[in-house]
Parts: C-alpha cells; sequence; structure tokens
C-alpha cells in the first residue's frame, strides 16, 4: 500500500489524531506494512484490528502499540493515540478495511489469480507462486492472516507493478464468496476441493454450486476458470458454456489429467502431455494442486520443462501432511485444521508411511457437527484400520463413536479429557516402528512436540522410557 497517512483517512472517511509525540507533518508520511494480528506486529506497522467486542479489540490495540505499531485504525472510540503514535477512528473498521483494499486493487495490471474452496487452498496458491515465480515477479497472498480480513489484507500487499498475485479466498457463505469475488475481480479462479459435509454458512449444497456457477460467469470475456475434476461436488456443475473453463484431475473425463501417478517415500510423481513431474510431497491428492499450477503457467507463457523445474523445488508447507521421521517413528503433522475431506487426505499419507503399526490421535476440530466427527472416526476405521486412536478435545466422545460404529475395536479406542492426559497416553502408547498421525487445529501441535523430543531423548539416552 503507498499511501500517505492523509490520503488513507480520506479515502476511509476516518478521523486522525496524534500523539502529543508526532508532529502534524507526519500526516504525509507514507504507511507501512498493514496488520490485523497483533501478535506479529512490527515496530512501524499500521494494526487494523477487527474484532467486534469492543474491549477484546483494546486488549489487541494495546498488545499492537506494545509490539511497536506506529497506529492503529479501529471504530472503537475510546482508543486514544499513544505518545509517539496515531490513531484513525472510523465508523466501522471492516468497511474502511475493504474500501481501502479495493482501492489498492484498482491500479494493479497483472494477472490477479484467484483460489478458493475449502481444502487445499494454501497448497495450491504456493504451486501456482513457485511455478509463475520462476520466470515472472509477483507474490502470493500468506495463509497466516487472520480470517476476517485476509482477503482485503493480501490485496493491500499486491505490488502494483508485479506480473500476477495469487491471492487465497475462503468459501464460507455465498455472501462472501461474492464478496470476495467482487473485491479480487481475478483473472484467474482456481477451485480446490470442496466439503463432503456442508459448510455452516450455506442453506444446501445446491446453494454452494450456484456460489461456483456464479464465480465462473463473473471472470472476463478471457478469464480462465480451473476445477478440479476429482470433487464430487465441483462436477455438479456439469457441463458449463463458458469459455475458459478447465477440468483437472487424475480422471480420464478430465481436460488436464495426470498419467502414471506414483507416490514413494515422500515424493508424487506424475506424467502430462509426456513430460513428467514430481513434487517433493507426501499425498497423491496433492497432483490436482500440480495440474491447476501448470494450466495457470501455462497461461502465463511458461514452457512444461522449466513448470516441472519450479515444481521439483517445491517446499510443503508446515503443519500440512508434514511428515518427520525421529528415530524409528514417523509423525504425520496435520494440526492446520481439521474437517472431513482434509483427514481423508491425512489419513491417505499416514497408509503411505512403512509402519508396524498406525496411531492416530485427533485432537480439537473444526467442526461444529456431531455428524462431521462421526465422520471422521468412521474414516479412521475403514480408510487404515488404525491399531489404536486416542481422541480428546471438542468432538471426542463423537470420533471415537464413529470409529467404533465403523468396527474399530472398543480396545482400540481411547477417549481422553484433555490435552494434558492425551499427551501421557501417547507417551505410554507410541513405539519405535510406528507411524503416528496427529490430526486437529493449532491447538493440537504441542502432541507434535512432544513426540519429537520424546524420540530424541531416546536417541540421546540410547534407551526406551518404558519399564
Amino acid at each position: 500500500m503507498n499511501l500517505t497517512l492523509n490520503q488513507l483517512t480520506d479515502i476511509i472517511a476516518g478521523r486522525l489524531r496524534f500523539g502529543r509525540g508526532v508532529a502534524a507533518q507526519a500526516g504525509d508520511e507514507v504507511v507501512g506494512r498493514v496488520a490485523g494480528d497483533s501478535r506479529v506486529v512490527a515496530p512501524g506497522d499500521l494494526f487494523w484490528p477487527l474484532e467486534r467486542d469492543p474491549h477484546i479489540a483494546a486488549r489487541y490495540t494495546d498488545e499492537a502499540f506494545e509490539n511497536g505499531a506506529w497506529g492503529v485504525v479501529t471504530d472503537n472510540a475510546a482508543v486514544s493515540p499513544p505518545d509517539h503514535g496515531f490513531v484513525i477512528h472510523v465508523d466501522d473498521a471492516k468497511w474502511a478495511l475493504w474500501q481501502v483494499a479495493r482501492d489498492a486493487r484498482l491500479p494493479f495490471r497483472g494477472m490477479m489469480i484467484q483460489v478458493s474452496g475449502i481444502v487445499g487452498k494454501s497448497v495450491t496458491a504456493r504451486m501456482i507462486d513457485g511455478a509463475l515465480s520462476a520466470r515472472l515477479h509477483g507474490t502470493a497472498s500468506s495463509s497466516d492472516l487472520p480470517k476476517p480480513a485476509a482477503v482485503a489484507l493480501a490485496l493491500l500487499d499486491v505490488d502494483a507493478s508485479a506480473e500476477y498475485a495469487v491471492v487465497e479466498t475462503p468459501f464460507n457463505s455465498a455472501a462472501e464468496v461474492a464478496a470476495n469475488s467482487h473485491l479480487c475481480c481475478p483473472d484467474i479462479i482456481a477451485i480446490t476441493s470442496l466439503e463432503r459435509s456442508l459448510p455452516s454458512g450455506f442453506d444446501s449444497e445446491a446453494e454452494l454450486v450456484d456460489s461456483i456457477r456464479t464465480l465462473i460467469t463473473r471472470l472476463p470475456s478471457n478469464g480462465l476458470a480451473i476445477l478440479n475434476g476429482d470433487d464430487p461436488i465441483c462436477r455438479r456443475l456439469g457441463r458449463l458454456r463458458k469459455a475458459g473453463v478447465v477440468w483437472v484431475g487424475r480422471g480420464s473425463d478430465c481436460n488436464v489429467a495426470a498419467r502414471d501417478v506414483q507416490t514413494h517415500d515422500g515424493r508424487v510423481s506424475f506424467n502430462l502431455d509426456g513430460q513428467d513431474f514430481e513434487l517433493p510431497i507426501w499425498g497423491r491428492h496433492f497432483v490436482t494442486s500440480a495440474l491447476a499450477a501448470i494450466v495457470v503457467a501455462r497461461r502465463c507463457g511458461l514452457q512444461d520443462a522449466e513448470i516441472a523445474a519450479a515444481l521439483r523445488g517445491f517446499r510443503p508447507l508446515p503443519q500440512r501432511c508434514e511428515v518427520c521421521y525421529v528415530g524409528d517413528i514417523c509423525v504425520v503433522n496435520d494440526t492446520s485444521g481439521a474437517r472431513p475431506v482434509d483427514t481423508l487426505a491425512a489419513l491417505d499419507v499416514l497408509w503411505e508411511c512403512t509402519a508396524r503399526r498406525r496411531v492416530v490421535v485427533v485432537g480439537e476440530l473444526s467442526v461444529t457437527r456431531s455428524a462431521e466427527a462421526a465422520f471422521i472416526g468412521e474414516a479412521i476405521a475403514y480408510r487404515v484400520a488404525a491399531d489404536r486412536l486416542i481422541t480428546f478435545g471438542n468432538m471426542a466422545e463423537s470420533v471415537a463413536r464413529g470409529a467404533r460404529g465403523a468396527g474399530l475395536p472398543a480396545g482400540r479406542v481411547e477417549v481422553c479429557e484433555d490435552l494434558e492426559t492425551a499427551r501421557k497416553r501417547i507417551a505410554d502408547v507410541v513405539e519405535p516402528g510406528d507411524a503416528v498421525l496427529v490430526k486437529g487445529n493449532r491447538a493440537s501441535h504441542p502432541i507434535v512436540d512432544q513426540i519429537i523430543a520424546g524420540q530424541r531423548e531416546l536417541q540421546t539416552n540410547g534407551r526406551d522410557r518404558r519399564p
């Protein structure tokens, strides 16, 4: 964002107040980086909180100033500027952020690539960015941006002179999908995997499908829509008359179909139109992400050989089917979230790991319906026939019930009261030669740290800690 404080204030119809130690001429200074999370604020940043609770927002604002924020945009009238900072008061912080994001989008003349869906957005966006960056100058939005403001904050980071920009957008409701499309105005849109269970913001699966159709119809005449041909909900779109629609996947009915897909020891390989591609990543489900990246890169003029070279250098994202070997233990860390579809993908990765036993740990989940949690338990039973399931958190009983109902013996299923109890049980259960999948949201990540630390301790001491 290349705006002065005064220009920003005018765009969002704000009221600028300086602290006592700030000169009035500071209004002509250029605003630095915009942060929506007080925990990652760096000195000189502008903090833009969207928390609706005024007490929580005030606490976040205090934390941001403690971390060195120069100023804040807020709709909390009680916030005052520090001595060496500023506050821009607005009537609605979310609306104001939307306005400045729209203003930031207008001068961008590069290729705007929107990656949307429910599962696989971050990996797909990173693969597209990795392929394009082999020749072009561009940017990709961070998956760590605070969710209510992620799309707007991403647009503020777009360099107007860049040749491309990749922006992830969520898929939580029809209104949100339409709003983000209006904000991004994409040239290319890639739709990743969708849910078997309906997101809470949609009234029906038909509404979800209609949202995808609307995204496609809003593309410019020379736009491109890349759809996951392996996803059953995407397939409900049927035949689309609009030009510039490409289906990618492993099925023979896809326009761009991977052939000879192989997985071995943390690498996925496939052939497309005579060119061999290899990804340094676990999980054949990532093939559709790679195909989307190839289609985008081809559209931007790259040749298959240079795309293949770029994808060989791809670095997997942390906590997304991340596989780590420590001693004789294989740990699959998938603690970036937990929905039914991405749980299936993580279980497939666990199955690919060579192991004496397969242990699954399920923590806090990103689902609210007991049926969704039970489906995860069922998948653990029939997908990998887990030798042991340890579950805790908000949906532990539902996960356990689903696993037992699908045939996993009751003696293999344990429900723990809380994280600490689960950690103690895991320390007793996990043995050399095991492969352990830790599935849950980020609150479950300490389990991964514990397993890794425990195995390193065993390597150091050269003995087993169990009696």
